[in-house]
C-alpha cells in the first residue's frame, strides 16, 4: 500500500484510515482516523485539524489465520 496525498484524494467519509500528520513541526506521527462530514475524527472520537493531515492510506487486512499467534510466558 502506498500513502495518498489528502490534495490527491480523500477517503469516503466513515471509513478508518491510517493518516499521517504534521504535529509541532514534524512530520511522521500515525493514528487511525475518520473522515467525518469533512473533518478528521480520531479513533477517541475527537475532533482533529483537517489542515494538519497531509496524507492516508486504507487500513491493512487482518491476518487470515490465527492459530500462528505467540503465547506470551
Amino acid at each position: 500500500m502506498k500513502w495518498i496525498s489528502v490534495l490527491d484524494e480523500l477517503p469516503e467519509w466513515y471509513e478508518p484510515v491510517l493518516t499521517c500528520f504534521y504535529k509541532n513541526g514534524n512530520i511522521g506521527v500515525i493514528t487511525i482516523r475518520t473522515l467525518v462530514d469533512d473533518s478528521w475524527v480520531n479513533e477517541a472520537g475527537i475532533l482533529c485539524p483537517k489542515i494538519n493531515v497531509t496524507h492516508w492510506m486504507p487500513l491493512p487486512d487482518y491476518p487470515k489465520d490465527d492459530t500462528q499467534s505467540v503465547r506470551m510466558k
